[in-house]
Order: structure tokens, then sequence, then C-alpha cells
């Protein structure tokens, strides 16, 4: 008898973990009248406006869930939150948030102190330059201090810097307990490029691949302000990159702007480096893929001496760039590749990658 208890207890709490808050889904609600089911939830999801439903539902009373995700599709209007609107859960670890912004940036400091146990954190800020309401005051960020160990952060550098000091503000509240950061950085539905080249043609690709992909990454890095997090071990950052093949870009600045990028980094632990790259580009055939030129990665393995940096700078970069174990590129196209096709651009750019090949930490991988 105690063995069937224990047995359906263990088979309870793994079939009722996860709950799923959705229009036409289950009425959380109802849970009230199954207590058994309602405690053995740890894990809940809401997709769409939903938010009432469950912060007045058992589950909030109960208060032991741990993981949170809140999903809005993009193609829907994103949503709105105040600090009130989100049940208060003391115990939740893991918090992911796509497509829903809050309406002051005194609602997501707000709601982001008031959990203690936060371990895991994905949030959007790609278009909270338009949709939050109100400024950043300093005072507001600089009590706050998350356990973080995981940390996503969506950005659009369109909207970057109305909103600079909130991904500033949460990178530094993590300090030395976060261990692994990715950055996914979005065109809000392509207006960057469109504006920017409107004002200018060449800004965005008359420099080739530096100013085409790294200037994002060590933009994006600037903003964050990495320097309070030392004990960093895994960096992944994603970026949409529009490719013009025969628009190259200099050596010098190249070496520049990776030395720049790896000088943003304190953390003596950093042995992981990925960055996930969607490549797009003007034509729908792959017969441009030929052309494709990764080679400026290959700086990565010994970065060039940059004169805008101290020699501490400088030293900082090569310790970084020796202590790297795993350097990760996945490939994303915007339009189909057969399987055999893909083999060949793999090895094309692990060719135009020796000295990352030589130290045995290059990784190409598909997106």
């Amino acid at each position: 008898m105690l063995t069937h208890r224990d047995w359906q207890a263990r088979t309870r709490r793994h079939l009722h973990r996860k709950f799923v808050v959705k229009k036409g889904g289950h009425d959380p609600y109802r849970l009230r009248f199954y207590p058994q089911v309602a405690r053995c939830i740890r894990q809940v999801t809401v997709q769409g406006d939903l938010f009432g439903e469950l912060l007045n539902s058992t589950l909030s009373d109960l208060a032991l869930v741990d993981s949170l995700y809140i999903d809005c599709p993009r193609a829907q209007r994103p949503l709105l939150l105040s600090h009130a609107q989100i049940p208060h859960f003391p115990r939740i670890t893991n918090l992911q948030l796509r497509g829903v912004y809050f309406r002051t940036w005194q609602d997501m400091a707000a709601t982001l102190s008031s959990l203690p146990c936060l371990s895991r954190l994905r949030i959007d800020l790609r278009e909270s330059g338009y949709a939050i309401e109100g400024t950043v005051s300093p005072h507001v960020w600089r009590e706050m201090r998350l356990p973080l160990e995981k940390l996503r952060i969506d950005l659009d550098p369109a909207l970057i810097y109305p909103m600079q000091d909130a991904p500033r503000a949460i990178a530094t509240s993590g300090g030395a307990s976060m261990k692994q950061l990715s950055v996914n950085v979005e065109m809000h539905s392509g207006p960057y490029i469109a504006r920017e080249s409107k004002m200018n043609p060449c800004r965005i690709n008359s420099y080739g691949p530096m100013m085409g992909f790294l200037l994002f990454p060590v933009s994006t890095l600037q903003q964050l302000d990495l320097s309070a997090n030392t004990t960093l071990d895994s960096v992944s950052l994603s970026f949409s990159w529009y490719w013009i093949p025969w628009r190259q870009s200099a050596l010098p600045a190249n070496g520049v702007a990776i030395s720049t990028f790896l000088s943003h980094f304190h953390s003596p632990c950093l042995r992981v480096l990925t960055f996930c790259i969607h490549i797009a580009t003007f034509d729908q055939d792959d017969h441009w893929l030929r052309y494709i030129d990764l080679g400026f990665f290959d700086l990565f393995a010994e970065p060039p001496i940059s004169p805008l940096m101290t020699a501490e700078s400088m030293e900082r970069v090569a310790t970084t760039a020796q202590n790297i174990k795993q350097f990760c590129l996945k490939l994303k196209f915007d339009f189909q590749i057969n399987d055999k096709r893909y083999v060949e651009i793999e090895q094309q750019v692990k060719s135009q990658l020796p000295a990352l090949t030589a130290r045995g930490i290059l990784h190409v991988t598909r997106g």
C-alpha cells in the first residue's frame, strides 16, 4: 500500500507538473476543485492576454510555481503589463517573457526585484523603447540585485538607445553569479535597414562584414556593460546579417572591431563564445554562397594589437582570446539549402578559419 501511494504521488507530480493557460484550454479556476493536481504544478505557460485567469486562481494562492513563461506571438499586438498584473510567485527560478512589455520601467524593476530566487531570465526589450512609458531613473535600478545564472535579452538595434539603461541594469544586477549570457538582436520588421538605407545607402554594408555584422555585437556589449560579470563562462550572440558578396572589409578594421569586442569581457572564466548568424541576401538563389567569406572571425584566435586601447585592456583581450576553448558558428539561411550544399558551405567556412581550426576550438553547425 505504501509503495502504491508513493508511486501514485510521483506519477501525479510528473503528469501535472506543467500547466498551460490559453484560449480554449484548461480553466485554472477549476483547479480549486482538484487540490491534488494544483499542488503538483510547477511550470505555468500563459499564451496571450489571460493574466486575470492566472492572477485569481488557486495557483496564485498556493504560490508553488517555480517557472513562468509568458508568450505573445509577434503577429499579435504586444502585451503591456504592470507589476500588479503579474502573479506573485516568490519561488520562481525561471522567468521567460516573449512579446510582453512592462508599462513603466518601475514596473519592470519591481517585478524582477520581487523574485529573490530568480536564476534564469529571458526578457524581451525589442519594442520597449516604444511601448514603455516614461524614462529610466537611475535610483530605480541601483539597488536591484538578481541571483541570475542564465540571462537572455532580446534587443532591437533601432530601439536600443531609448532603453539603453535597462539592459545594462539587468546585466549588471546579475553580477558575479551570472554564468551564461545570450543576446538576440533582431531587426523590427526591417525598419532599421530600410530607414538607414534611405539616409545613407552604404551605412549598413559599405564596410562589408565588419560594419554589417560586428558593429552590432560591439555596440550591444557597450550598452550592456559586463564589467561586473566576472564569472561568465558562456556567451552567445545572435544577429541577422544582410550579406552583399562583393563588398569586403579591410583587415585592420576587422581587427579593431574584434579587439574592441573582446575588451568588454572581464571574466577570466569565459570559455565558450557562440555567434548565431542568420544570413540574408538580396538574391533568393544559392549561387552567391560561393562568395561567402567569414575569414575575419579567424582573428579571434589571436586578436591584433589596437592602438586605441590601453596596455591593460590589450592584455585582457589576449587573455580572453587564449582562454576560449570552444568557438561556435551557427549558420542559418533565409531560404532552404539541401544537406549536400550545406556541407560544402561548412567546409568552405572552415577553410577560411585556419587559426581557429588549428587550435581545435572551431565548431560550425547549422542554425
